[in-house]
């Protein structure tokens, strides 16, 4: 089933500070918004608008405090953007289905080949779980993708990946699917100073708190 409006309103991003406005076009901003919002299937609670809002303001955040030149930013920034617009269908890729979107979206945008090819490189770097990032905006994207494992609000983040991955099928349990994400939590680094000095302690205590709670399910 497709979202054909969102399950509540979804309220407008608050207003950035001066010069924190992405660098994207706004008419792109739209149509992505437009497909998160319309075209995603009701099961994905964690991937969607709000997820894809919060990255950006991640990725701008994170672009700005590591001194990317504008054209990095523009381009981590783009990559936010469209990271979740390949979760519309049930797919075990969806960022590859992302990097398509890229091709699509951005030369009508106005972004030249070269720009699109940057963005789209940088979406599919974020699809390979043992990526080694070498520069700047690769370290910044992948950053962006793993922020909500260090976030304040890991833990209802978490839950909403929880319920995303329980209604698709993906596990049949709540042990099953700690199993698989303290592994993960494990080998997830943050690559920029900015975000290592921001994320990393948060992440450590969702883990240790997820290990709690999977040691618990053992003993029922």
């Amino acid at each position: 089933m497709v979202r054909k409006s969102p399950p509540f309103p979804a309220a407008e991003p608050a207003s950035p500070p001066d010069g924190a406005q992405p660098l994207f076009p706004d008419a792109l901003r739209r149509v992505a918004e437009a497909i998160l919002a319309e075209e995603l299937p009701l099961t994905r609670h964690f991937h969607g608008l709000l997820h894809t809002r919060r990255m950006v303001r991640t990725a701008g955040e994170l672009s700005r405090a590591e001194g990317l030149d504008d054209a990095g930013r523009r381009a981590v920034e783009t990559a936010a953007l469209l990271l979740d617009t390949g979760f519309r269908e049930a797919t075990s890729e969806p960022l590859e289905k992302s990097a398509l979107m890229a091709n699509l979206l951005l030369p009508v945008q106005g972004y030249a080949l070269a720009e699109v090819d940057a963005v789209r490189s940088l979406i599919e770097l974020a699809a390979d779980a043992d990526a080694s990032p070498s520069t700047p905006e690769q370290k910044v994207l992948l950053d962006v993708r793993n922020e909500f494992a260090g976030a304040d609000d890991a833990e209802e983040q978490f839950q909403l990946l929880y319920r995303e991955a329980l209604e698709d099928g993906q596990f049949a349990d709540r042990a099953g699917f700690l199993r698989h994400w303290i592994p993960k939590l494990k080998q997830t680094e943050y690559h920029s100073e900015t975000a290592k000095e921001r994320f990393s302690a948060n992440k450590m205590r969702l883990r240790m708190k997820l290990e709690r709670e999977l040691a618990g399910l053992r003993f029922e």
